[in-house]
């Protein structure tokens, strides 16, 4: 596969994300929103699961390898993001 195929891939995932933020930001404002926001997030991890077996054609174990992989490489990353993101508000902010 090509990188421009990864990207796409990789933006679908995270408007789905991005969506289910602004529910979740949202839904608690309601008095039992807080309920509800655990199966959300859960939800973006089956989307993630799911869109990966579909789009890269693979077993059910190589997906769920691949998928915990990429997520344990993922999120060292976004934390620096954010971060970073703190620290130049705070400077320039």
């Amino acid at each position: 596969r090509y990188y421009g195929e990864h990207l796409v891939f990789a933006l679908h995932v995270h408007a789905f994300a991005f969506l289910v933020f602004t529910v979740v930001a949202l839904i608690v404002l309601l008095p039992v929103g807080d309920i509800l926001v655990v199966p959300l997030y859960l939800a973006i991890l089956l989307y993630v699961y799911l869109a990966q077996k579909h789009v890269y054609g693979q077993g059910w174990l190589k997906t769920v390898v691949k998928g915990a992989m990429l997520g344990g490489l993922y999120l060292p990353a976004l934390i620096g993001g954010l971060v970073l993101a703190v620290l130049l508000a705070a400077a320039f902010g």
